[in-house]
């Protein structure tokens, strides 16, 4: 089963994904792959960092200043990605298409350019556990066509109520074709 969570930009989608983690781990679930926190200094979004689930450990994995030493960051879209934190992020996924439940969080443009987490988009279809992405508003559809990923569930956060949207992906009814809802 493959779901997404979708939304603008601070509208909640790796809240929820985290507390869905942590959730799915309580029930005693093996849970891999990345969640992308946005870092926030006076209100506004500076970068982000990146948790990897199964060993707890997080970095620096975006920021939006100049970057310090441009050899060790990729530019994307205004932010500079470390290349350390790529690297761990991917090696994450790897590791998480070994366990029950899958995440990968802040997927977009870049993934469509074929950058950021897109090396491991297209064994999707095959991953027999649960996989949950977070994806950017409007994405699905391209994501879709581009890496043959089929979506069973899509919960599209239209606010920061992180634990209705929670709730809600927890309860969803298994059923054949995509079931959408707009949280």
């Amino acid at each position: 089963m493959i779901a997404a969570v979708t939304g603008s930009i601070g509208a909640g989608k790796s809240s929820v994904l985290l507390a869905l983690a942590d959730r799915l781990k309580g029930a005693g679930r093996s849970t891999g792959g990345i969640i992308s926190v946005r870092v926030l200094k006076d209100g506004a979004r500076t970068g982000y960092t990146l948790l990897e689930l199964d060993t707890g450990a997080a970095e620096p994995l975006a920021h939006c200043q100049k970057a310090p030493d441009p050899n060790a960051c990729v530019t994307f879209a205004g932010f500079h990605f470390f290349r350390s934190a790529l690297r761990a992020g991917n090696e994450a996924i790897v590791r998480g298409f070994a366990s029950d439940c899958l995440f990968i969080d802040e997927i977009g443009l870049w993934e469509l350019a074929g950058g950021g987490w897109s090396a491991h988009l297209n064994a999707l279809p095959r991953y027999r556990g649960l996989a949950f992405l977070g994806l950017r508003q409007g994405i699905a559809d391209d994501l879709a066509r581009i890496y043959g990923i089929s979506f069973d569930y899509i919960a599209e956060i239209k606010n920061s109520d992180s634990a209705s949207a929670l709730n809600d992906i927890l309860g969803f009814p298994p059923v054949s074709g995509v079931f959408h809802k707009t949280l």
